[in-house]
C-alpha cells in the first residue's frame, strides 16, 4: 500500500500584511514541490519557500499548496537520513507572517515504479490525490515547481496524463545538468539521483516542461545552461524584516526550540545574525520562480513583467530532447518546440548579482515592520512632500514600511510657530518622537537631520539625536553651473528633483543656475528654447521644495554677439580672470542697449518663474578692459549691476541681489576700495556681497571690512581644484582644504554658493553647507554623518581614511609634487574592503560608485598602466553613465566635464 501523509497548515497571521502594491498583473496559481526539512538538508529550500511567499505577497502568484518530500525519499541506498522531518513548521511560520493559509502535504515514502499503471490502479495516496484534485478543481491551469525528488509528480503524471495536458500550465523542474556530455553531467546531480526513473518520467508528462538544470557540468560554477548562483547572506539577511530574519535563523541554526511560532517574535540575536550573515548560500531556483510568476529581471536585478522589452539576465529557450542513459538529456535548440524549454543565463557575469537583487526585492514583501507617522498641525504641499521624502529614504535603506497614521504614531511631524522659521527640533513627546519645524521648510531640515542620524541596519532604528537647531547662515545656496552639457544640463528631471531633495535635507535653501548663453548663437537658436525650459524647470523644482531660486547676470551673452559690440579683452597677467564667454562692452551705447535688451528678453521668457535673487558676476565669463569700463569691478561692472537691478525689479519687485567680487584686484586695480567708496554713498539696491578666489580668501573684507556693511557670503570652488577634466576620475573630496579655508572666514561669512560642475563633489557640498548651518561644525563631523547615512556606520572610519588618502593624492598632483604610491594602493584596498561590507542599496548607489571609481582610476593612472587599461576604461565608462555624458558631442566645452575615455569623441576636436 502506498503510504502518504497529508497535513494542512492554516495559521492565520496576527500581523495584517501590506497591500500588494507591486502587483504586476494576474496571479499565477502554483503548487510547490520541495525537499524542505527541519533540521534542514540544505537551507536553500527555506530561501526558496520564502521566495514563493514573497511572490504571493506581491500578487504575482496564488500559492495553492506545498508538497514536501517524505524524509526517506531523500535517503540514498536506504541509509537513514541525517536531516529532520518535513518542515511543516516553516510553512506555518510563513503562513503566520503573510496572513495566509497555504496547505502543506507530505509525499509518498514508497518509490516510483515505472512499470506500475497508476492510471488504472489509482494513485492510492492522499498526497498525490491532493495534487490531482487541485488540478481538477482549478478554473485555470496550475504551474508546478519541483525542487526535490520527482517521485510524487511522476506518479501523478502517470495516473492522470490528460489532466496534466489540460490543467498544468507548466512544470518547472529544477534538476540535472545542462550539458549533453556524459562525462560532465550524467546521473550526478542530487535531485536526479534521488530517483532517476521519476526524473525521466516527468519529461514524458504531456504538459510544458521548463527544465531548470541545477548545473551545466556539476562544477558549482555559474554557467549558461545551469541555474546555480551564489550570494553572501550578508547581502540580503540584514535587510529583511525582523520576523523574517528570525524565520531564517530558526532554520539556519537547526533550532530544537518547539516554540517555532513564538521564535518569530522579538529582536533577532545579533551574534547569530553576524554569524550567518557571513555565510555564503548556494541557490538554484530563483530565476525559474520569477519566470513561472510571469516575471523577469534586467541585468541589475530590477524585476519586470516577462513580456517587457528589458534586457533580461535569464530566459528559457525552446528545445527538442531525447532522454539518454545515466540521466543525461540529449537536447538541442528547436524554435518550433512549444512544450519543452531549457533555462539559459544570458549574462553569466551579472547573473548572480541580478538574482541577489531580485531575491532581496521579493523577500522585502514579507512581514515588513511599520513606521507610523502622524502629521499634526501642519498642512500644505511641502509638508506632504516632506512626509513622502521621509518615507522614500527609510524604505530605500531597509525593509520597514512607512505609513501615515492618525493614531499610535511613533513619529510626529509638526510646525511650531515658536521656533525660528528655518529652525527645527527633535524631542520626545510622550510615546512618540516629535520633529518640529518653525515652518514647512524648517520641518524639512529637521527630517534631514532625523534621517541622517537614524540607523538602517537590521531594520529601522529611529534617531537618538535630540535638541533644537537654528541655522546661522541666511543664504545657504548651491550654484549649479548648468552648462557644457554637464549633469545639471543633461540629467532627467526625476534625478535632478531627487538630488535637490537631498541637498535640501542637508540645509540648502537657495539654488542658483547658469543660463548658458555660451551654448547658443542667438534667441533663434533651438538651444535657446532648451535653456529657457531648463531654467524654468529648475525654478519649479526649487520652489516646490521651498527653496529660493536665482540666476546669474553680467555682460556675457551669445556666441553671435556682433563683433563691434564685444568687450575689450581684460589684462590677465595672473591667468585668473578668465576672459571666457562672449562679453559685451556696456560703455558702448549700442552695447549697453544690447545688454539690456537681452536681459529684458530673458526676464520675459522666464515670466511666471519667480526669480528670488540675481547674482551679478564680474569675471571668468564677463568683464571689459576698455578705458571707460576700467577698473571693471568698481566701475563698468558696478554701474551695470545697478542698472540690471532696476530692470529686474520691474519684473520681480521683491528680488534680492548679490554682487560678486570674484578675483577683484587680481592684479591690484583698486576695485575693493572703489566698491567700498561707492557703496558707502548708497547700498539700498544690494543685499549681499559675495567674495572668494581660486586659493585663499580675499583679505580686504576680512581686514578692512565688507563694502557697504552688507552680509558677506562666499563662493567655495568645490569642483575644479586638483582634477581635470572636472570630475573626470570620480569623487573629489577635499575636506582638509575646505576646513582650512573656512576657519579663516567663519566669523565673517553668513552663507554662500559653492561652485558645482556636477554631482561628483557631493561630499564637498555636504561639508560646506553644514558650515553655513553651524559655523563651528567640522568637516570630520559632517563626513562621519554623511558616511553613516549614505554608506553604513560600519565603514565610517575606513571611508574617512579613504577620503584623506584621495585628498592627499589630489593635493600632490595639483601642486605638481610626486604622489605617494603606497597611499594610492592603500586607498584602492580600502575601497575594495568597504565595498565588500556595504549594504546592497549603498553599494549600488552612485555616491559610493564615484568614490570607488576614483580609487580605481587613481591606481591605474599613477601606479598602473594609465587610463587606457580595461579596468580604467570600465571605470570611466561607468562615470560617463552616472554623469549622463555624451560619447559623441558637438559641444566645444563638453570635454571639460566628461571623463577622459579615449573612445569618447568631440566633433570639434577638443579632448
Amino acid at each position: 500500500m502506498l503510504k502518504t501523509t497529508f497535513v494542512l497548515i492554516a495559521l492565520l497571521a496576527t500581523v495584517v500584511p501590506p497591500c500588494c502594491s507591486q502587483d504586476m498583473g494576474h496571479s499565477v496559481p502554483v503548487i510547490h514541490h520541495t525537499d524542505l526539512y527541519h533540521p534542514h538538508n540544505d537551507p536553500d529550500d527555506h530561501w526558496d519557500l520564502a521566495t514563493l511567499y514573497g511572490l504571493m505577497m506581491r500578487g504575482n502568484i496564488d500559492l495553492k499548496g506545498i508538497f514536501i518530500d517524505h524524509p526517506l525519499n531523500a535517503a540514498r541506498e536506504s541509509n537513514e537520513p541525517t536531516w529532520g522531518d518535513p518542515a511543516l513548521c516553516a510553512v506555518g511560520q510563513l503562513n503566520h507572517l503573510c496572513g495566509s493559509a497555504v496547505p502543506a502535504v507530505v509525499g509518498s515514502s514508497n518509490p516510483f515504479d515505472p512499470d506500475t499503471d497508476y492510471a488504472s490502479t489509482g494513485s492510492a495516496g492522499s498526497g498525490v490525490d491532493f495534487l490531482l484534485k487541485a488540478l481538477e478543481e482549478s478554473p485555470e491551469p496550475i504551474a508546478i515547481t519541483v525542487t526535490g525528488s520527482c517521485r510524487d509528480i511522476a506518479i501523478a503524471g502517470k495516473a492522470a496524463p490528460d489532466l496534466f495536458r489540460e490543467k498544468c500550465r507548466g512544470i518547472y523542474l529544477n534538476a540535472g545538468t545542462g550539458t549533453t556530455d556524459p562525462a560532465k553531467g550524467a546521473n550526478q546531480e542530487w535531485n536526479v539521483l534521488l530517483e532517476p526513473e521519476a526524473d525521466r518520467a516527468v519529461f514524458e508528462i504531456p504538459c510544458p516542461i521548463y527544465w531548470v538544470p541545477c548545473f551545466e557540468a556539476m562544477d558549482f560554477q555559474v554557467a549558461t545552461y545551469g541555474s546555480y548562483w551564489t550570494f553572501n547572506q550578508r547581502e540580503i539577511l540584514p535587510a529583511l524584516s525582523e520576523p523574517l530574519q528570525n524565520f531564517f535563523l530558526y532554520a539556519l541554526t537547526q533550532s530544537e526550540d518547539p516554540k517555532w511560532l513564538r521564535y518569530l517574535d522579538g529582536k533577532p540575536d545579533p551574534d547569530l545574525m553576524k554569524q550567518f550573515s557571513a555565510q555564503r548560500r548556494n541557490m538554484w531556483c530563483t530565476a525559474g520562480f520569477l519566470h513561472m510568476a510571469g516575471l523577469t529581471c534586467n541585468m541589475e536585478g530590477t524585476i519586470h513583467p516577462a513580456d517587457s522589452s528589458v534586457d533580461s539576465v535569464f530566459g528559457f529557450e525552446p528545445i527538442s530532447m531525447t532522454l539518454g542513459e545515466e540521466g543525461v538529456k540529449d537536447w538541442k535548440p528547436d524554435p518550433q518546440s512549444t512544450d519543452r524549454f531549457i533555462f539559459k543565463a544570458r549574462d553569466v557575469d551579472r547573473y548572480s548579482s541580478a538574482m541577489t537583487a531580485a531575491l532581496k526585492t521579493v523577500l522585502s514583501e514579507i512581514a515588513p515592520s511599520e513606521v507610523k507617522v502622524r502629521i499634526e498641525d501642519a498642512t500644505g504641499p511641502l509638508v506632504s512632500r516632506t512626509f513622502a521624502i521621509l518615507k522614500d529614504r527609510i524604505e530605500h535603506r531597509c525593509s520597514a514600511r512607512v505609513i501615515e497614521s492618525a493614531s499610535d504614531a511613533e513619529i510626529v511631524l509638526t510646525i511650531d510657530a515658536d521656533l525660528p522659521r528655518e529652525a527645527f527640533s527633535i524631542e520626545e513627546d510622550r510615546s512618540a518622537l516629535k520633529i518640529a519645524g518653525g515652518s514647512a521648510q524648517g520641518l524639512l531640515y529637521g527630517v534631514g537631520k532625523f534621517l541622517r542620524t537614524s540607523g538602517y541596519e537590521n531594520g529601522f532604528h529611529p534617531s537618538e539625536w535630540r535638541g533644537t537647531s537654528v541655522p546661522r547662515g541666511s543664504m545657504r545656496g548651491m550654484y549649479f553651473a548648468s552648462h557644457f552639457h554637464n549633469w545639471y544640463q543633461t540629467a532627467p528631471e526625476e534625478e535632478i528633483a531627487r538630488y535637490m531633495e537631498d541637498l535640501a535635507l542637508w540645509g540648502v535653501n537657495a539654488i542658483k543656475i547658469c543660463f548658458p548663453f555660451l551654448n547658443f548663437k542667438d534667441w533663434d537658436d533651438p538651444e535657446a528654447d532648451k535653456a529657457v525650459e531648463m531654467t524654468r524647470r529648475y525654478a519649479r523644482l526649487a520652489h516646490d521644495l521651498g527653496l529660493q531660486f536665482g540666476i546669474g547676470a553680467g555682460n556675457t551673452f551669445f556666441s553671435g554677439v556682433p563683433d563691434h559690440l564685444r568687450a575689450t579683452r581684460l589684462p590677465d597677467p595672473t591667468h585668473r580672470r578668465g576672459n571666457h564667454g562672449n562679453p559685451v562692452c556696456p560703455s558702448i551705447p549700442e552695447g549697453h542697449e544690447f545688454i539690456m535688451e537681452q536681459m529684458e528678453e530673458l526676464f520675459d521668457r522666464l515670466d511666471g518663474v519667480g526669480l528670488d535673487f540675481l547674482v551679478f558676476w564680474p569675471y571668468d565669463e564677463g568683464g571689459c578692459g576698455c578705458d571707460q569700463c576700467s577698473p571693471w569691478g568698481s566701475n563698468g561692472f558696478l554701474k551695470l549691476s545697478q542698472e540690471l537691478t532696476r530692470l529686474a525689479r520691474k519684473h520681480y519687485p521683491e528680488l534680492k541681489t548679490v554682487l560678486s567680487t570674484w578675483v577683484f584686484d587680481t592684479p591690484p586695480a583698486g576695485e575693493w576700495e572703489g566698491l567700498s567708496k561707492t557703496l558707502a554713498e548708497g547700498n539700498d539696491w544690494l543685499d549681499y556681497i559675495l567674495a572668494d578666489s581660486h586659493e585663499e580668501f580675499p583679505r580686504y573684507p576680512l581686514d578692512v571690512g565688507v563694502p557697504g556693511d552688507l552680509p558677506l557670503i562666499n563662493f567655495p570652488e568645490i569642483s575644479m581644484w586638483g582634477n581635470w577634466p572636472w570630475g573626470g576620475v570620480g569623487a573629489n573630496p577635499l575636506p582638509s582644504r575646505f576646513q582650512h579655508l573656512w576657519d579663516s572666514v567663519k566669523q565673517k561669512v553668513s552663507g554662500g554658493f559653492p561652485y558645482s560642475e556636477g554631482i561628483y563633489e557631493d561630499l564637498n557640498k555636504a561639508v560646506v553647507v553644514q558650515y553655513y548651518w553651524d559655523a563651528d561644525r567640522t568637516a570630520r563631523e559632517t563626513l562621519s554623518e554623511y558616511i553613516a547615512y549614505e554608506f553604513s556606520p560600519e565603514v565610517t572610519d575606513d571611508v574617512l581614511t579613504l577620503i584623506d588618502l584621495l585628498e592627499s593624492t589630489a593635493s600632490h598632483s595639483y601642486r605638481k609634487e610626486p604622489v605617494t604610491p603606497s597611499e594610492i594602493e592603500r586607498a584602492y584596498e580600502l575601497a575594495e574592503s568597504v565595498n565588500n561590507r556595504l549594504p546592497d542599496w549603498a553599494k549600488k548607489g552612485w555616491r559610493w560608485e564615484i568614490v570607488q571609481q576614483r580609487a580605481i582610476l587613481d591606481r591605474e593612472k599613477y601606479i598602473g598602466d594609465g587610463l587606457e587599461t580595461p579596468e580604467a576604461e570600465a571605470a570611466l565608462l561607468r562615470l560617463m553613465e552616472i554623469y549622463h555624458s555624451q560619447m559623441e558631442t558637438e559641444d566645444p566645452y563638453h570635454h571639460r566635464v566628461r571623463p577622459p575615455l579615449k573612445r569618447a569623441v568631440s566633433l570639434n576636436g577638443n579632448k
